[in-house]
């Protein structure tokens, strides 16, 4: 804004353009609210099977060693919890192996194939997913179109292009709706996330993780915000997803008696190094895991 000697004010271009496309934005917003969304009752198909491998991984920034040595696998079907006491390095092991950090050592497999050398997005299309503990949703859109976002996979361009002009005319697929419904989130759909309380624009980041039907997906902290209901439903969603989707699912959460319940395996570490590794009452009589992060 520039103040002129006269005490005026002037807005600066980038101002003008916002406040000529705000209403334009709302404009195409109504547009897409007045239609309603159909959602078909075809069954989501099983997901590709692919087996996400972790071994060595290391991660430094500057002189501190955040991540060391770590290893573990996630299979077609199960669920991994990966625990440990705050800042212990488990959303630093997300972002590794998603692609947001680069290791200092160690590989990361995608279905027998490295791809620690794949930036974030090629491994995303590969079908590893994750979500976010900041939850990192588009505020600017609303939840079906944040879905959208998360299916855009096997979506044409010619489509997207379509979009421009009148959005979101493709239909959504059978993997977005199962998400849609799974979560219920089928009357919010043409909600804003600022709209909605912090539990649901919780399962609303989870959904758009799993819209595209990913192979492995990893999960940043689902339950935090949920209270004990909505936990328990989340973790027969996350069964399901794993026993009906034949979905591999990393876990990372604080809530313990979630992953207790939930988890196939737990792997625990604690400043950066896995310190048990096994089956839930394994890791849970852990003298390790109880000292560092349990408790008595």
């Amino acid at each position: 804004v520039a103040v002129l000697p006269s005490g005026r004010c002037v807005l600066g271009i980038a101002d003008v353009v916002t406040h000529a496309v705000q209403p334009l934005a709302r404009r195409l917003r109504l547009a897409t609210q007045a239609r309603p969304v159909e959602l078909p009752d075809a069954e989501p198909e099983a997901v590709p099977p692919a087996t996400l491998s972790v071994e060595g991984l290391t991660v430094r920034f500057g002189s501190v060693v955040a991540v060391r040595d770590v290893s573990f696998e996630v299979r077609p079907g199960e669920v991994v919890g990966l625990i440990g006491p705050n800042g212990a390095g488990k959303t630093t092991v997300i972002d590794a192996v998603t692609g947001f950090v680069r290791p200092a050592a160690g590989t990361v497999s995608f279905d027998g194939q490295p791809i620690h050398r794949l930036g974030a997005a090629g491994r995303a299309n590969l079908g590893l997913r994750r979500s976010f503990q900041s939850l990192e949703l588009f505020d600017d859109l609303d939840v079906e179109g944040n879905i959208r976002a998360g299916a855009e996979q096997g979506v044409s361009k010619a489509s997207w292009v379509g979009d421009l002009l009148w959005p979101g005319r493709h239909a959504l697929s059978p993997t977005a709706v199962a998400a849609i419904r799974g979560f219920d989130l089928a009357g919010d759909l043409d909600a804003l996330p600022e709209e909605l309380s912090y539990g649901k624009r919780r399962l609303v980041g989870i959904a758009r993780a799993v819209a595209s039907g990913p192979s492995v997906v990893l999960l940043d902290e689902p339950a935090a915000g949920l209270d004990e209901t909505e936990s328990r439903e989340l973790a027969g969603l996350i069964r399901r997803l794993a026993h009906e989707r034949r979905m591999g699912i990393l876990l990372v959460e604080h809530d313990v008696p979630l992953v207790m319940s939930t988890c196939d395996r737990i792997v625990c570490i604690d400043f950066g190094r896995v310190i048990a590794s096994g089956p839930p009452d394994e890791v849970r009589a852990n003298d390790l895991v109880v000292a560092a992060y349990l408790g008595t």
